[in-house]
C-alpha cells in the first residue's frame, strides 16, 4: 500500500505541473499579425522643427524699404497601436509661423494650424488591405486672429452680425488707424470637428509608394464664439464718377456662426519617394453635405467641403530639410472662398522619439 500511494502521488504531482503549460498553449494563443514586418503594440513618434528667414530691401523697385522676418515652428507626433487585425492611429500636426514686413510694426501670424486625428482600422483576415474604419478629426488654430491696418491711413470697419444686421451702418463706422488691429477670432476659433465611418482600401503599400482610399458617411460641426471673418476690403473713391483719387478704405467683416453638416465623405491619400532624400505626400478629402443645420442658400457641389494637403521634402542632412507645403481648404460654412496657403521652408528638426 505505501508503494501504491507513492506512485499515485507522483502521478498526480506530474499532472498538476503539466496542466498550466497545456492550458496556456491551447487557450491563449498569440495573435497573428496581418503584416509581420510592422511592430505590434504601441509605436510612438515625435518630430520637432523650426525655421527662420530674413530679407532686407533698399531702393528695390516694387518693394518697400525695410526688413522682412519669418519665424516658424512645427510639431509632428504619432502614436500607433497594432495587434493582429486591429490598428489604431493617432496623429498630431502643428504648424506655426509669424511674419513681419516693412508695412507692419508688429509680428502677425501667417500660418497657424493644429490638426488632431484618431482612426481605428480593422483589417480583414482574408483581405488585410481592406476593411472598415472609424475616425474623428479636429482642426483649428492655436492663437487669436487679427486684421491689421497696413494701409498707412485710417480705414472704416463695417461689421455684419450673424442675424443680418450691421451696427456700423446706422452710426459712424469703427475706424482703425495705421498699424491698429481688430481682433477677428479667439484661440481655437473656428473649431472644426469631423466624424467618419466607412470602408478603407490600402491599394498600394510599397517602400517607395503608398496609396489608400476611404469612403463612407461623415458629419462635421463648426463651433465658433463671436468671431468674424474678413469678406471684403475695398477702396472707396471720393467721387462715384472717378477713381483717380481715393478718400477712404473699407473693410467688411461677417460674424461666424455654428453649423452642423451630414453627408458623404471621400478621401484619397498617397505618399512616395522620388529619389534618395526626396519624398512627397498628398491628401485630398471631400465632404459633400446632404444636410445642413443652417440654410446657406447653396446647392449641389457649392456645399462641398474640400481639404488638400501637399508636401515635398528634400532632406539636406540628418537634421535639416527643405519643405514645400501646400494647404488648400474650402469650408463654405466659414467663408465662401477657397483658402490657399503655400510656402517654401528651410527646417531644422530632430526626432525626439
Amino acid at each position: 500500500m505505501p508503494r501504491i500511494a507513492a506512485l499515485l502521488a507522483a502521478l498526480f504531482a506530474r499532472t498538476a505541473v503539466a496542466q498550466p503549460q497545456t492550458y496556456m498553449e491551447k487557450d491563449v494563443p498569440a495573435p497573428a499579425a496581418v503584416d509581420a514586418s510592422k511592430p505590434q503594440g504601441f509605436s510612438p513618434k515625435l518630430k520637432v522643427g523650426s525655421n527662420v528667414s530674413y530679407n532686407h530691401s533698399r531702393k528695390v523697385v516694387g518693394s518697400p524699404d525695410g526688413s522682412t522676418f519669418v519665424i516658424g515652428a512645427l510639431i509632428e507626433g504619432a502614436l500607433e497601436w497594432r495587434r493582429g487585425q486591429h490598428e489604431w492611429q493617432n496623429t498630431l500636426a502643428i504648424n506655426e509661423a509669424q511674419s513681419k514686413n516693412p508695412l507692419l510694426d508688429d509680428f502677425v501670424k501667417s500660418l497657424d494650424t493644429i490638426e488632431l486625428k484618431s482612426i481605428y482600422l480593422y483589417h480583414l483576415v482574408k483581405y488585410p488591405w481592406l476593411g472598415p474604419f472609424a475616425r474623428v478629426r479636429l482642426q483649428s488654430s492655436l492663437f487669436p486672429g487679427y486684421y491689421v491696418n497696413d494701409q498707412g491711413k485710417d480705414v472704416d470697419v463695417i461689421r455684419t452680425l450673424r442675424n443680418g444686421t450691421s451696427p456700423d451702418r446706422d452710426r459712424t463706422p469703427l475706424e482703425l488707424g495705421p498699424q491698429e488691429r481688430f481682433r477677428l477670432t479667439d484661440p481655437f476659433e473656428p473649431l472644426l470637428l469631423r466624424e467618419s465611418v466607412g470602408a478603407f482600401a490600402n491599394a498600394v503599400d510599397k517602400s517607395d509608394l503608398k496609396a489608400s482610399f476611404k469612403l463612407g458617411p461623415g458629419a462635421q460641426q463648426t463651433i465658433v464664439a463671436n468671431g468674424f471673418v474678413l469678406t471684403e476690403a475695398t477702396a472707396v473713391p471720393d467721387d462715384p464718377n472717378t477713381t483717380s483719387r481715393i478718400e477712404e478704405f473699407e473693410v467688411r467683416l461677417t460674424q461666424l456662426r455654428d453649423t452642423s453638416e451630414l453627408g458623404v465623405e471621400a478621401e484619397a491619400e498617397a505618399s512616395g519617394k522620388i529619389a534618395e532624400g526626396v519624398t512627397w505626400s498628398l491628401l485630398v478629402n471631400a465632404l459633400q453635405p446632404l444636410y445642413e443645420s443652417v440654410d446657406s442658400g447653396r446647392d449641389g457641389l457649392d456645399r462641398m467641403n474640400l481639404d488638400v494637403q501637399g508636401k515635398l521634402t528634400v532632406k539636406l542632412s540628418s537634421w535639416a530639410s527643405l519643405d514645400y507645403i501646400l494647404l488648400v481648404r474650402r469650408a463654405p460654412t466659414v467663408v465662401d472662398e477657397v483658402q490657399v496657403t503655400n510656402g517654401l521652408l528651410f527646417s531644422a528638426s530632430f526626432e525626439a522619439i
